[in-house]
């Protein structure tokens, strides 16, 4: 399942993952952790939170779980 936040109409939805894109995403996913690693380092890749929750995680924006991913 992906997770869409704020889509269409403001909304958040799941939706399906094609089994074809699992092992593509998988790959991506690996390549992205190695960059975000490399910024982290560097002292970078810190991502904005919504509503607050930078207040109640402080060190979630700095951690990989947080952070935005696109796949094209």
């Amino acid at each position: 399942m992906i997770q869409v936040r704020d889509g269409k109409g403001g909304k958040d939805r799941l939706t399906i993952l094609p089994e074809s894109l699992v092992r593509p995403l998988q790959e991506y996913l690996k390549y992205v952790r190695s960059i975000f690693d490399r910024d982290r380092a560097l002292g970078f890749g810190s991502v904005p939170l919504p509503h607050l929750m930078d207040r109640k995680y402080p060190n979630a924006p700095q951690e990989w779980g947080w952070q935005y991913v696109f796949f094209l």
